[in-house]
Protein backbone atom coordinates (compact mmCIF):
# COMPACT_ATOMS: atom_id res chain seq x y z
CA UNK A 1 0.00 0.00 0.00
CA UNK A 2 1.05 3.51 -0.55
CA UNK A 3 0.16 6.11 1.78
CA UNK A 4 0.18 9.34 0.20
CA UNK A 5 -1.20 13.58 1.26
CA UNK A 6 -4.47 14.72 -0.03
CA UNK A 7 -3.90 17.09 -2.77
CA UNK A 8 -4.40 21.14 -1.14
CA UNK A 9 -7.42 22.05 -0.45
CA UNK A 10 -8.46 25.64 0.27
CA UNK A 11 -9.13 27.13 3.88
CA UNK A 12 -10.85 30.38 3.95
CA UNK A 13 -9.34 32.34 6.96
CA UNK A 14 -11.48 35.60 8.39
CA UNK A 15 -14.55 36.80 9.96
CA UNK A 16 -18.15 35.50 8.75
CA UNK A 17 -21.10 37.76 8.77
CA UNK A 18 -24.33 36.89 10.28
CA UNK A 19 -26.36 36.08 6.68
CA UNK A 20 -23.11 33.58 6.40
CA UNK A 21 -21.10 35.25 3.86
CA UNK A 22 -17.63 36.40 3.65
CA UNK A 23 -16.35 39.57 3.80
CA UNK A 24 -14.48 40.63 0.52
CA UNK A 25 -11.01 41.18 3.17
CA UNK A 26 -11.02 37.77 3.76
CA UNK A 27 -7.67 35.96 3.67
CA UNK A 28 -7.42 32.81 1.66
CA UNK A 29 -4.82 30.55 1.56
CA UNK A 30 -3.64 27.01 0.73
CA UNK A 31 -2.60 24.90 2.68
CA UNK A 32 -1.04 21.35 1.66
CA UNK A 33 -3.15 18.08 3.46
CA UNK A 34 -3.84 20.52 6.10
CA UNK A 35 -7.81 20.71 7.01
CA UNK A 36 -7.31 23.50 9.71
CA UNK A 37 -5.52 24.23 12.84
CA UNK A 38 -3.18 21.11 12.99
CA UNK A 39 -5.18 18.56 11.37
CA UNK A 40 -4.00 16.55 8.59
CA UNK A 41 -5.64 14.75 5.57
CA UNK A 42 -3.98 11.41 4.38
CA UNK A 43 -4.92 8.55 1.69
CA UNK A 44 -4.04 4.95 2.73
CA UNK A 45 -4.06 2.96 -0.79
CA UNK A 46 -4.89 -0.42 -0.50
CA UNK A 47 -3.90 -2.79 -3.19
CA UNK A 48 -6.48 -5.66 -4.41
CA UNK A 49 -5.99 -8.87 -1.89
CA UNK A 50 -4.48 -6.72 0.90
CA UNK A 51 -6.21 -6.74 4.07
CA UNK A 52 -7.69 -3.05 4.32
CA UNK A 53 -7.40 -3.36 8.48
CA UNK A 54 -3.69 -4.31 8.91
CA UNK A 55 -3.31 -1.21 6.75
CA UNK A 56 -5.08 1.33 8.77
CA UNK A 57 -3.88 -0.49 11.39
CA UNK A 58 0.01 0.27 10.66
CA UNK A 59 -0.87 4.03 9.90
CA UNK A 60 -2.13 4.34 13.27
CA UNK A 61 0.91 2.94 14.78
CA UNK A 62 3.35 4.74 12.89
CA UNK A 63 1.79 8.31 14.06
CA UNK A 64 1.88 9.78 17.66
CA UNK A 65 -1.04 11.89 16.86
CA UNK A 66 -4.42 10.78 17.01
CA UNK A 67 -6.69 9.39 13.76
CA UNK A 68 -10.38 9.93 12.95
CA UNK A 69 -11.35 7.51 9.86
CA UNK A 70 -13.49 9.72 7.76
CA UNK A 71 -14.52 7.54 4.72
CA UNK A 72 -13.49 4.57 1.98
CA UNK A 73 -14.05 3.72 -1.28
CA UNK A 74 -13.57 0.14 -2.85
CA UNK A 75 -15.11 -3.24 -2.89
CA UNK A 76 -14.12 -5.84 -0.54
CA UNK A 77 -14.38 -10.04 -0.99
CA UNK A 78 -13.92 -11.10 2.53
CA UNK A 79 -15.10 -9.22 5.83
CA UNK A 80 -14.90 -10.28 9.81
CA UNK A 81 -16.86 -7.87 11.78
CA UNK A 82 -18.65 -7.88 15.25
CA UNK A 83 -22.50 -7.95 14.90
CA UNK A 84 -24.71 -7.22 18.69
CA UNK A 85 -28.12 -9.18 16.62
CA UNK A 86 -29.24 -12.15 18.25
CA UNK A 87 -27.03 -14.83 17.30
CA UNK A 88 -24.47 -12.29 18.61
CA UNK A 89 -20.83 -12.64 17.78
CA UNK A 90 -18.61 -12.68 15.26
CA UNK A 91 -19.31 -12.71 11.42
CA UNK A 92 -17.27 -13.66 8.53
CA UNK A 93 -18.74 -12.94 4.71
CA UNK A 94 -16.93 -14.00 1.43
CA UNK A 95 -18.39 -12.46 -1.84
CA UNK A 96 -18.54 -8.63 -3.26
CA UNK A 97 -19.25 -5.99 -0.79
CA UNK A 98 -19.49 -2.45 -1.52
CA UNK A 99 -18.21 -0.15 0.75
CA UNK A 100 -20.93 2.02 1.89
CA UNK A 101 -18.86 4.07 5.25
CA UNK A 102 -15.71 3.21 6.93
CA UNK A 103 -15.33 5.10 10.01
CA UNK A 104 -13.63 4.89 13.49
CA UNK A 105 -11.59 6.87 15.59
CA UNK A 106 -8.08 6.21 17.45
CA UNK A 107 -6.75 8.41 20.51
CA UNK A 108 -3.55 7.43 21.99
CA UNK A 109 -3.40 7.11 25.58
CA UNK A 110 -1.58 9.79 28.00
CA UNK A 111 2.01 7.58 27.94
CA UNK A 112 2.45 8.71 24.00
CA UNK A 113 3.33 5.11 22.91
CA UNK A 114 1.93 4.93 19.51
CA UNK A 115 1.28 1.32 19.67
CA UNK A 116 -1.36 1.90 22.81
CA UNK A 117 -4.48 3.38 21.45
CA UNK A 118 -7.96 3.74 22.12
CA UNK A 119 -10.69 3.61 19.72
CA UNK A 120 -12.16 0.80 16.96
CA UNK A 121 -13.56 1.25 13.79
CA UNK A 122 -16.59 -0.53 11.91
CA UNK A 123 -18.01 -0.59 8.11
CA UNK A 124 -21.26 -0.90 6.63
CA UNK A 125 -21.33 -2.60 3.09
CA UNK A 126 -23.87 -3.91 0.28
CA UNK A 127 -23.76 -6.83 -1.19
CA UNK A 128 -24.76 -8.08 -4.83
CA UNK A 129 -28.13 -8.70 -3.86
CA UNK A 130 -28.86 -5.05 -2.54
CA UNK A 131 -28.64 -5.49 1.10
CA UNK A 132 -26.46 -3.42 3.64
CA UNK A 133 -25.07 -4.75 6.94
CA UNK A 134 -22.32 -4.09 8.86
CA UNK A 135 -20.43 -3.64 12.39
CA UNK A 136 -17.53 -3.15 13.99
CA UNK A 137 -14.41 -4.20 12.48
CA UNK A 138 -13.11 -7.57 14.25
CA UNK A 139 -11.01 -9.17 11.86
CA UNK A 140 -9.78 -8.78 8.22
CA UNK A 141 -11.52 -6.61 5.58
CA UNK A 142 -9.78 -8.00 2.14
CA UNK A 143 -9.98 -5.75 -1.38
CA UNK A 144 -11.42 -6.99 -4.19
CA UNK A 145 -10.63 -3.31 -5.84
CA UNK A 146 -7.89 -0.61 -4.51
CA UNK A 147 -9.02 0.83 -1.89
CA UNK A 148 -8.77 4.39 -0.55
CA UNK A 149 -8.89 5.49 2.80
CA UNK A 150 -9.26 8.94 4.16
CA UNK A 151 -8.11 9.62 7.37
CA UNK A 152 -7.22 12.50 9.48
CA UNK A 153 -4.77 13.06 12.04
CA UNK A 154 -4.78 15.85 14.85
CA UNK A 155 -2.76 16.39 18.29
CA UNK A 156 -4.83 13.98 20.79
CA UNK A 157 -6.36 15.95 23.00
CA UNK A 158 -4.92 17.13 26.53
CA UNK A 159 -7.17 15.46 28.57
CA UNK A 160 -5.74 12.35 29.90
CA UNK A 161 -7.71 8.74 28.19
CA UNK A 162 -9.17 6.08 30.20
CA UNK A 163 -7.76 3.09 28.46
CA UNK A 164 -11.06 0.82 27.56
CA UNK A 165 -10.11 0.47 23.91
CA UNK A 166 -6.58 -0.69 22.83
CA UNK A 167 -5.90 -1.23 19.36
CA UNK A 168 -3.72 -4.80 18.96
CA UNK A 169 -0.75 -5.17 16.85
CA UNK A 170 -2.34 -8.70 15.47
CA UNK A 171 -5.25 -10.09 15.52
CA UNK A 172 -8.57 -8.50 16.04
CA UNK A 173 -8.00 -5.12 14.82
CA UNK A 174 -10.99 -2.92 16.53
CA UNK A 175 -10.11 -2.35 19.39
CA UNK A 176 -13.66 -3.60 20.98
CA UNK A 177 -13.63 -3.37 24.21
CA UNK A 178 -11.70 -6.46 26.49
CA UNK A 179 -15.15 -8.24 27.36
CA UNK A 180 -16.01 -8.66 23.78
CA UNK A 181 -12.42 -9.45 22.72
CA UNK A 182 -13.03 -12.82 24.23
CA UNK A 183 -16.88 -13.25 22.91
CA UNK A 184 -17.36 -16.90 21.07
CA UNK A 185 -16.67 -16.51 17.38
CA UNK A 186 -19.36 -17.60 15.20
CA UNK A 187 -18.05 -17.74 11.69
CA UNK A 188 -20.17 -17.94 8.71
CA UNK A 189 -19.45 -17.49 5.44
CA UNK A 190 -21.27 -16.40 2.17
CA UNK A 191 -24.03 -13.53 2.27
CA UNK A 192 -25.54 -14.03 5.35
CA UNK A 193 -29.29 -14.12 4.89
CA UNK A 194 -31.65 -11.97 7.30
Amino acid sequence: GVLTAASPIQIIVGEFVANGQVPTTTNQQQIPGSIGSGVTQHIITVKTGEDVSSKIVSFIHSSPRAVCIVSATGELSNVTVFQADASGGEATYEGLFKIQTLSGSFLPFENGDPQSRMGGFSVSLTGSDQRTFGGAVSGDLIAASPVEVIVCSFAAPAAPMNPKFVVPSRGMHSGLPSELAGHPKGKRSGNRKR
